[in-house]
């Protein structure tokens, strides 16, 4: 399987400035959406092509946070039922 990513320079619409004017094109391929007005501008982007095979989930990192999260619910639960049990205690003399 080929690898075919790179950074490229891609074409974006983004907000106008105070003192640019607004081409045709511009209006063209980015037409304003009633208060702001948009302009044609480019940025660098990471591209890659469908052929790329997409990144190996990490299953050591998933274990971990699910770990983490079970035994905050489980130890949360824990802490809860404890300080409900003291509270019942008190409350009932």
């Amino acid at each position: 399987m080929t690898h075919a990513s790179s950074v490229k320079n891609v074409l974006i619409c983004r907000p106008q400035l105070h003192d640019e004017s607004i081409s045709e094109l511009d209006s063209l391929a980015c037409p304003s959406n009633g208060t702001s007005r948009l302009k044609l501008a480019t940025t660098r982007a990471y591209v890659s092509t469908a052929s790329e095979a997409p990144p190996s989930p990490d299953f050591i990192q998933s274990g971990a946070f699910w770990t983490l999260a079970f035994a905050t619910v489980v130890g949360l639960w824990f802490v809860s039922a404890h300080v409900g049990a003291v509270l019942g205690f008190i409350r009932r003399g």
